[in-house]
């Protein structure tokens, strides 16, 4: 039931439609001329695997006629939660405990707390609250961390990628929407300020992509409990949502492995993709996706045929790419990722990956894990 026609592919994460370019032009936040910005290096090169990173845990989430999972839009770690979306597959929220034991699942409906085609999920760190969107109905619909529903709202106008919680009943929403009065293209992917009811927004308009593209990024919004990051299409840049405004707080130097500006100028992603996700010589796109805490700042960047994770130490202001540790056998393919208040770095691994993974390592045949095995969270600490 998980064969490989439900393993990730970065295409069908990234680009549902044709994706153009993203243009930025916001001059407040110009690296070049923001001291605010840090730069973080990023040495291609180097296929070093220090032992600063360990695979510390492997979690079964258990697997159930009731519980099947296939693939997996976004995952949360909320203290004593993991929190799962499977938003074609299986198409429901899951919730397991910390030993992946299964606490509650969603049901298909149309009743209260039931769900037809969910989204996107979020959690709001200061009451618990699990939010959950659904595509086609359009609702934002609300549970406490053990499945208990609690109510529905609407959302007026937009089609929701992904989304997090501010304060101050305020969210940030990464999202596509219609401008004008017409029903067809262009369609434009653009951030939003919304109130908590999801009745008003205020478009972001610096962050609008090109006309007629969409671009559906991975997690690209981060909430931890000191940082507001997020990351736009085709941008090296994390952005931090701050009381003043929008600033960028990183800027990520692949060195020669980024494609040159003038390129991406030209619009032309016949040309871009090639490069981006070629098996050789591959170019970086920009990043997909962004998770903090106080520590560490994760980015997962579009290179290759498959995605780029990088982990930056905001302690001794260290870069490490988990592409080598993955590529030399030390950590199985995964995304996606994500990193809790703990310092614990997690991400989801699809068994047919960690069956590959587990022949080189030879540590988890105990795990008996199959293709019909539901995927594997695993836990890396950094040392």
């Amino acid at each position: 039931m998980h064969s490989s026609k439900y393993n990730y592919s970065l295409n069908c994460f990234v680009i549902q439609f044709v994706a153009l370019l993203f243009l930025v032009s916001c001059n407040e936040i110009d690296p070049k001329t923001n001291n605010f910005t840090s730069i973080i290096h990023v040495d291609m090169d180097n296929t070093e695997t220090p032992e600063k990173i360990i695979l510390d845990e492997v979690i079964p989430l258990q697997t159930t006629e009731d519980c099947i999972i296939g693939k997996v839009a976004k995952i949360i770690h909320f203290g004593n939660r993991i929190i799962v979306l499977d938003h074609l597959y299986a198409r429901n929220m899951f919730i397991f405990d910390l030993s992946g034991n299964l606490l509650f699942r969603t049901t298909h409906g149309g009743g209260p707390g039931e769900v037809s085609n969910p989204r996107a999920i979020a959690i709001d760190r200061r009451d618990s609250i699990i939010y959950l969107y659904e595509e086609l109905v359009r609702k934002v619909r609300r549970y406490d961390l053990n499945g208990v529903y609690i109510d529905s709202r609407n959302v007026s106008g937009l089609f929701l990628y992904d989304f997090a919680p501010l304060g101050d009943e305020k969210f940030l929403v990464y999202h596509t929407m219609r401008y004008g009065e017409s029903t067809v293209p262009p369609i434009r992917t653009t951030y939003s300020i919304c109130n908590d009811d999801f009745s008003d927004f205020e478009p972001l308009d610096e962050f609008l992509t090109s006309k007629e593209s969409l671009l559906v990024l991975l997690s690209p919004i981060n909430m931890s409990s000191d940082q507001k990051l997020f990351v736009v299409p085709w941008s090296n840049n994390v952005y931090e949502f701050m009381e003043d405004g929008i600033k960028e707080k990183y800027s990520l130097d692949f060195g020669k492995h980024s494609l040159k500006p003038d390129l991406k100028e030209t619009n032309d992603i016949s040309t871009i993709l090639p490069l981006v996700r070629s098996s050789f010589n591959s170019k970086v796109g920009g990043l997909l996706s962004v998770f903090s805490n106080s520590n560490y700042v994760i980015v997962v960047a579009d290179y290759g045929r498959h995605a780029l994770p990088i982990i930056h130490s905001k302690k001794d202001k260290k870069t490490y790419s988990l592409r080598n540790y993955i590529d030399q056998g030390l950590l199985p393919e995964c995304v996606p990722w994500g990193i809790n208040d703990s310092n614990y770095i997690f991400a989801l691994v699809q068994p047919a990956d960690f069956i590959v993974f587990n022949k080189k390592s030879q540590r988890y045949g105990h795990l008996n894990i199959t293709l019909d095995s539901n995927p594997i969270i695993i836990k890396i600490k950094m040392k």
